[in-house]
């Protein structure tokens, strides 16, 4: 990681330091470096680490300086389309050597190593290829990442999503709505991927949760009166605490039968609600 700053002042030295962040200190990457130097080469960054810098000046001629930066993840795979047992990857890698993330595509199957692929006709495959850089010229990369594909197949996931279950009193009238898990099959695509070191990754494309039954419902049902709804939710309270607070399940089953006695009624709870309530804290 190439790190640059400008300083204008009087003739220093400077100390650079580093940490990962959520350490508790920091370590020098060099120190008394000349105070003409504007710029440092950290060798020994981790991918997928985001770390925090600091500048000092020595003497100090201003307050120290620091910036959080995050190294990008050596290896990332976005997988871009699937027909059948066949899959087109992207495949970016962080190059250290041109200081940049670098991309290219390619279509595999099962059973072929990612990054890796004959350049021509009936030759071996392959991981080192050429890409064309951003502004001209080119490089070669080596995409070896250590990765397979495994398979690639139709896939039913279960999502779980959120819907409205309307609530009626026993005469039909309309009390509240309740907001109800409800668990939903989805058909997709599963994409399996094996690492060296054993590990799996499995993606699904589409994404199930872009998947239009992966919405949550809208509720549309809306109680003409709204006491009927906050009467469903102390009663809910209620019933929830009975065994853990009795006290407090007391307190909400005698608010019921004081300020919602008709809805405790329309929903069929008097003689529960009532006799709970007449009991001692």
């Amino acid at each position: 990681m190439w790190l640059e700053w400008s300083f204008t002042g009087p003739l220093c030295r400077f100390t650079l330091e580093r940490a990962a962040v959520g350490s508790e200190r920091p370590s020098a990457l060099a120190r008394d470096l000349p105070g003409d130097h504007r710029g440092y080469l950290d060798r020994t960054v981790q991918a997928g680490v985001e770390y925090e810098y600091r500048l000092t000046a020595d003497p100090p001629v201003t307050a120290p300086s620091a910036v959080r930066v995050r190294i990008p993840q050596r290896w990332s795979l976005a997988f871009n389309a699937v027909a059948g047992d066949v899959a087109f990857i992207t495949l970016t890698k962080y190059d250290s050597d041109l200081k940049r993330s670098v991309s290219i595509g390619h279509v595999y199957r099962k059973g072929d190593r990612i990054g890796w692929w004959a350049e021509r006709e009936g030759a071996e495959p392959v991981s080192v290829h050429t890409i064309a850089l951003p502004g001209g010229g080119a490089a070669s990369v080596d995409f070896n990442c250590g990765r397979t594909l495994v398979s690639v197949g139709p896939k039913e996931v279960s999502l779980t999503v959120k819907r409205c279950k309307p609530v009626f009193s026993r005469d039909g009238t309309l009390i509240a709505c309740t907001r109800i898990d409800e668990q939903r099959p989805v058909k997709t695509c599963e994409i399996l991927v094996r690492r060296e070191d054993g590990g799996e990754e499995r993606v699904h494309l589409p994404d199930p949760k872009t998947h239009v039954l992966a919405r949550d419902e809208e509720c549309r049902h809306a109680p003409k009166d709204p006491r009927g709804s906050e009467a469903l939710t102390f009663l809910g309270r209620a019933d929830e605490l009975w065994e853990q607070d009795s006290a407090e399940s007391i307190r909400l089953y005698r608010k019921l039968m004081a300020e919602h006695l008709d809805w405790v009624k329309a929903l069929g709870a008097l003689t529960r609600v009532q006799r709970r309530a007449e009991q001692e804290d």
